[in-house]
């Protein structure tokens, strides 16, 4: 709460000869924080309601004005220190709903530097703290590796950081078992090369794609398994997600259309018929609109294509060779 400036965080468990040292700290943080927020408060800098929608740079990424104000983290900062520090990102950062490896806040956390994991472990699962995820390959070394894959099932956010060193195959199980959960899909993906899978969790792999949301970009690891059916694979994996969130949708309606699915091919259609102006379709390298002219050699015009297809749509067959649809 940024009103009165009463500031909670995860508790990171320190030992007990420094509680009361650290307690202290902590509440001396906490005034001065509270002074910073009413000054700004009384200067119009913060709009009252503590949301920092009035300093947020474009992209909502933060406050530049408070991040400015926050200097690197000096070497050999204390547990009590390194608190502080994170705090005021935290505060600087209220509002943010677009995050890049390439933000400010990244390059301030770095700062911290190895040998803090266990202090900061309760962060790296804050919401509106993905900065951390992003600098946490810099805060940690090999003697955090036990660490590291014994806390993975309670956060998933420290698979990229396991897969960056390499040690993605000893948390095998665990990330099997996240194929469940519907979420960290790019993670997993980046995991999977890593993973030496016997033919039965190449089925659970496979299984996740086809089922359950937020797993699409397990495609790309799909495609590798030796001996699969990509067209049967599209088509289930369609069928399990028709009803999905247009942008993960999408991706698998394309999937089967590129393999021929005349229904996949409609759905897009439709899509980009009603909704002008976002059919760019980032995550697949190209526009939908483009891909759709060339699979049915039809007009740009989103409206002429969807008449097309209305009219011919029992007729409509894919043709393998020239991986067009067309009517009979």
């Amino acid at each position: 709460m940024l009103n009165g400036c009463i500031i909670s965080f995860p508790s990171p468990q320190p030992a007990p000869e420094q509680y009361e040292a650290l307690t202290k700290e902590l509440a001396e943080t906490n005034r001065q924080l509270t002074a910073i927020a009413e000054k700004l408060q009384r200067q119009n800098e913060l709009p009252s309601g503590g949301a920092l929608t009035g300093l947020s740079r474009p992209g909502n990424t933060g406050s530049a004005a408070l991040l400015a104000k926050i200097e690197p983290l000096k070497t050999g900062a204390d547990d009590a220190a390194i608190l502080r520090f994170l705090n005021r990102i935290k505060i600087a950062s209220m509002g943010q709903n677009a995050y890049s490896p390439t933000d400010p806040q990244v390059t301030l956390l770095k700062s911290i530097g190895p040998g803090h994991l266990a202090l900061l472990l309760p962060f790296v699962s804050d919401a509106g703290f993905y900065h951390l995820t992003y600098a946490l390959p810099a805060l940690v070394n090999d003697d955090d590796k036990d660490l590291l894959l014994k806390s993975l099932a309670g956060n998933p956010r420290l698979l990229s950081v396991i897969v960056a060193r390499g040690w993605a195959n000893e948390a095998k199980a665990t990330i099997l078992g996240m194929l469940k959960n519907g979420n960290s899909g790019w993670e997993i993906a980046q995991a999977i090369p890593q993973l030496r899978l016997t033919a039965e969790e190449e089925k659970e792999v496979i299984h996740a794609y086809e089922t359950v949301n937020n797993m699409s970009q397990l495609f790309a690891a799909v495609q590798g398994f030796a001996n699969v059916d990509l067209t049967a694979i599209s088509n289930r994996a369609w069928e399990g997600h028709r009803y999905s969130q247009p942008w993960e949708r999408n991706q698998y309606a394309l999937r089967a259309a590129e393999r021929g699915n005349v229904e996949a091919l409609g759905a897009l259609i439709r899509y980009v018929a009603v909704s002008p102006g976002d059919d760019a379709m980032h995550w697949d390298g190209g526009n939908l609109r483009g891909r759709l002219v060339a699979f049915t050699g039809q007009s740009a015009d989103a409206k002429k294509m969807l008449a097309w297809f209305e009219e011919n749509k029992a007729n409509i067959f894919f043709d393998v060779v020239e991986k067009r649809f067309k009517v009979r």
